[in-house]
């Protein structure tokens, strides 16, 4: 009887470690399962985060294109008004030679003519 009791006792024993080792298990896997889901929710959010950033990165290179072309279009859009006003000054100079001449060989052939 004393035998029979002593193995009930170690059987009962064993039970309570093979218990204590599957809470222990349980334990670590709910752990394991909290951390993994907070290092999904932190890469999620970082991906969010540099999502975003990337986005403004872009949003600010449009902006800094957008007024590089503003820019340049008004610089063109300058130089073409100079250009324009150089041309009519050239041609105001052209006209005022020509008249200048005229005048010239109109006043000589007076000066023939007497």
């Amino acid at each position: 009887q004393e035998e029979q009791e002593w193995k009930q006792l170690q059987e009962e024993q064993q039970k309570e470690e093979q218990q204590k080792q599957t809470r222990r298990e349980q334990r670590q896997l709910a752990m394991q399962k909290l951390r993994n889901e907070r290092e999904q929710e932190e890469l999620r959010q970082f991906q969010e985060e540099e999502q975003e950033r990337l986005k403004q990165e872009d949003i600010k290179k449009e902006q800094r294109q957008k007024r590089k072309d503003e820019l340049r279009f008004k610089r063109e859009q300058q130089e073409q008004e100079e250009l324009e006003s150089f041309q009519k000054e050239q041609e105001q100079l052209q006209l005022s030679t020509e008249e200048k001449q005229r005048r010239i060989a109109s006043r000589k052939d007076e000066l023939r003519r007497r």
